[in-house]
């Protein structure tokens, strides 16, 4: 028995939809709000340390923002008279921008994490124990890892296929553009 009475079909999909679509939003500020909270007690009941750090409101708001596309994808299968490839592609939308999200919130908690030692050391110290190049290579294979993810997601194939495909492709290149990668190597 459908909950919608004698609606036509594409109607009770559409509502359907527009019901997850709002739930998601609304979780996202529901979860936003409930991180802040409990994270405002955290930071008064330990100061200082690596806390503040982690649970920086740049790094919380990014990973609030993961909430939506994990209500959309467990809740797609719930929507009524939703063919089976709509389904498949808004499921899979929404783990490449669930994806997207984790990467944005690792990449804020490496910049806060930088910050705070810039901000620790000193400008004097930081000269010889920098870590911005080690945050930077971090920022660049999270990046790189992400969009491979990304684009397996939305293809719905396996990411060890997208790779190899990548790593045929570039041994092509290589064979093709070999004289020019050597003058470039040699005029280093």
């Amino acid at each position: 028995v459908s909950m919608y009475g004698d609606i036509e079909p594409w109607a009770q999909a559409t509502t359907g939809l527009a019901l997850l679509t709002l739930l998601a939003i609304a979780s996202r500020f529901i979860v936003q709000g409930v991180l802040f909270h409990f994270v405002r007690l955290w930071r008064k009941a330990i100061p200082g340390g690596w806390a503040p750090i982690v649970l920086h409101d740049h790094v919380l708001v990014r990973l609030a923002k993961i909430v939506p596309s994990v209500v959309v994808q467990l809740g797609i299968h719930w929507v009524e008279n939703l063919a089976a490839a709509p389904t498949t592609a808004i499921r899979n939308a929404a783990a490449a921008f669930t994806i997207y999200h984790l990467v944005r919130a690792l990449t804020a908690l490496l910049s806060e994490i930088n910050d705070a030692h810039d901000r620790h050391d000193g400008p004097k110290a930081t000269q010889s124990n920098s870590i911005k190049s080690y945050v930077q290579l971090g920022k660049l294979l999270a990046y790189g890892v992400g969009v491979l993810l990304i684009a397996a997601t939305i293809m719905d194939r396996s990411p060890l296929l997208l790779l190899s495909g990548l790593g045929a492709m570039s041994a092509v290149l290589m064979l093709v553009f070999k004289d020019s990668i050597l003058g470039v190597v040699a005029g280093v």
